[in-house]
């Protein structure tokens, strides 16, 4: 089930002897316990056919988004754009192991494209260290 899935995959991150530094899932409710445990700062999925967030959600930060292929939900994507396609190009820093801020790319119908200003990435908590399992 979805549930187990995402109750394993936060099993794994949670001991992840390196630290996960990005959850990335098709579906956003899959890796909510990974978020609420705190075994991952940032998860990013898909889905939806809509942007989402970022937002804070337990302990680390969720976004979702959009099409990258222009899909309206529910509608085919072979052929022309029906959609503004959009891409998120994250901007990493390695020494942090943190997201610093995201661009949007936007790729319109009518072969037109947009590259947003750098938009703010929510404050991040520091990583956590999870408890030992009980003995």
């Amino acid at each position: 089930s979805l549930a187990d899935v995402a109750d394993r995959l936060a099993d794994v991150a949670c001991r992840d002897d390196d630290g996960v530094d990005l959850l990335l899932v098709h579906d956003q409710m899959v890796g909510v316990p990974a978020l609420v445990a705190g075994c991952v700062p940032a998860q990013v999925s898909g889905h939806y056919h809509r942007r989402e967030g970022p937002v804070r959600s337990g302990l680390g930060t969720r976004y979702t988004s959009s099409s990258t292929a222009g899909a309206r939900l529910g509608q085919p994507t072979v052929g022309p754009l029906s959609g503004t396609a959009e891409l998120t190009v994250l901007r990493f820093d390695p020494e942090s192991r943190r997201i610093s801020d995201y661009r949007l790319v936007l790729v319109r119908p009518d072969a037109t494209a947009v590259v947003t200003v750098p938009l703010r990435w929510p404050h991040q908590s520091p990583r956590l260290t999870p408890d030992p399992p009980l003995q």
